[in-house]
C-alpha cells in the first residue's frame, strides 16, 4: 500500500508496483478498510504533520512505525499512545 498527495500522482507511483494506492488525505479510512479494519504491521512516514496520526490510526499492536528525521520527532512523546490501542507501557522506539 502507498499513499500520494493527489491523483494525479497515482499514475507514476503505480509504475513502483504498488498493490493499493490511497490520496493521503484518505489514508486512514481506505487502509482500514482494505485492511477489514485490522491495520498494518508496518507503517514508513517519510512526511509527517497530520500523517503522523493517521498512521498511528492504521497500526495494529505489535506494529512498527519508522519515522524520518524531522523536528516533529522529537516531539513525539507527547502523543498520547493509549489513545490509539496501545498499551500504557508500549515503548515508542526511533531510529
Amino acid at each position: 500500500m502507498g499513499t500520494v498527495g493527489n491523483p494525479e500522482k497515482a499514475k507514476l507511483a503505480a509504475s513502483f508496483g504498488y498493490d493499493e494506492l490511497f490520496v493521503r488525505s484518505e489514508f486512514a479510512e481506505k487502509t482500514l478498510k482494505s485492511t477489514g479494519q485490522k491495520g498494518v504491521h508496518v507503517v514508513f512516514d517519510p512526511v509527517g504533520g497530520s500523517m503522523r496520526k493517521q498512521s498511528l490510526e492504521v497500526l495494529c499492536l505489535s506494529a512498527s512505525w519508522l519515522l524520518s528525521e524531522t523536528p516533529a520527532v522529537k516531539r513525539m512523546s507527547r502523543i498520547p499512545l493509549t489513545k490509539y490501542g496501545f498499551p500504557t507501557n508500549s515503548p515508542l522506539v526511533l531510529h
